[in-house]
């Protein structure tokens, strides 16, 4: 449909949505990925994991917190953290 009314004002408004839907998936696959790495989980088991957080705000908490949590681990040791 797209092709046949090209830079029909609806139609370019909601390739925009689209666009912007997908950019907004990409980036919260970012931090799913990012998460998954900073605590050494595999693919599998990381994507289970961070599938059950929902939306960039909790994913984002729960990237932070995972970070904050392994300086301590670095600076002060296992056993301190």
């Amino acid at each position: 449909m797209a092709a046949a009314h090209p830079g029909h004002p609806i139609i370019d408004h909601y390739a925009m949505i689209g666009m912007i839907a997908a950019e907004w998936a990409y980036f919260e696959s970012l931090i799913d990925r990012y998460t998954q790495r900073l605590a050494g989980i595999d693919d599998h088991v990381g994507t289970c994991l961070t599938s059950q957080i929902a939306g960039h705000a909790r994913k984002l908490d729960a990237y932070i917190a995972l970070a904050k949590h392994l300086s301590k681990i670095l600076t002060v040791g296992p056993h301190m953290a």
